[in-house]
């Protein structure tokens, strides 16, 4: 039986597996896809890890996994990536194994956060008020935060270093001054003398999870500022680190 195994990559649990697999010397029946340029880097000084850029239609995931005949296809990407897990089961079907890695909520409580269903719903809390605002939840969709009012002023981006979420920025509107191209997780310390620096009071992030560094965001809320948090888009669940290592495992005992 083929011990191939693709995995949807491009999250720092992405980056642990394929760390783990280096351990055990199983590179060589591996695949990692990653999405982006910057997803490829996270991964370049795993020599020996079998790493595919680029974006997938669902097409291309038909022709692939007929094609490749994976005997496993784990899902890594990032909680907010639905559309992707999405095509990927759906190319998965009933005959390819598809396993969930599945990044848990931060489960400490902390109150006085301010909830919000999307970033649509964030961009129009945020036109409720005058304060300067840290954006930490991504480019991909900052174009959404394009109808806050004052923008060019308003509105700070923290974003990965790239050129895509650069160009993201500009056509919404944020200010080449006011966008901060920095690779994460941060420290509370650290949001806290960029929100200082910048002169921000409200900060917008999603719930992704201790991984994502969740609870150092969040915690800014005890210190006065306001804390945006977009929900997760479902209540989706899956296997924990441990387990989908497990089921890797399974494969070779076959």
């Amino acid at each position: 039986m083929s011990k191939k195994i693709a995995v949807f990559s491009g999250t720092g649990e992405g980056r642990q597996l394929a760390e783990w697999v280096t351990e055990r010397n199983m590179e060589s029946d591996f695949t990692f896809f990653v999405a982006t340029e910057y997803g490829g880097e996270m991964m370049k000084d795993l020599k020996d890890i079998h790493v595919h850029e680029g974006r997938l239609t669902p097409e291309d995931m038909d022709v692939l996994f007929r094609a490749e005949g994976f005997s496993l296809v784990v899902d890594a990407t990032h909680p907010y990536a639905t559309k992707v897990t999405e095509n990927i089961r759906k190319s998965c079907g009933e005959t390819i194994p598809y396993v969930r890695l599945f990044r848990e909520p931060d489960d400490s409580h902390i109150d006085d956060l301010q909830v919000v269903e999307d970033i649509t719903a964030a961009a129009e809390l945020l036109n409720c008020f005058d304060d300067k605002v840290l954006l930490t939840t991504g480019s991909k969709e900052i174009n959404k935060f394009s109808s806050v009012k004052d923008k060019g002023r308003r509105l700070i981006a923290r974003v990965l270093p790239t050129i895509e979420s650069l160009n993201l920025c500009f056509n919404a509107g944020i200010e080449k001054k006011n966008i901060i191209a920095m690779q994460g997780p941060f420290t509370k310390e650290m949001n806290i003398a960029t929100m200082n620096q910048y002169g921000c009071s409200v900060l917008v992030t999603k719930d992704t999870g201790t991984m994502g560094g969740f609870h150092d965001k969040a915690s800014l809320v005890e210190l006065g500022y306001k804390v945006i948090i977009i929900k997760r888009p479902t209540n989706e669940t899956g296997l924990t680190f441990e387990q989908v290592k497990g089921r890797i495992l399974d494969v070779y005992k076959t």
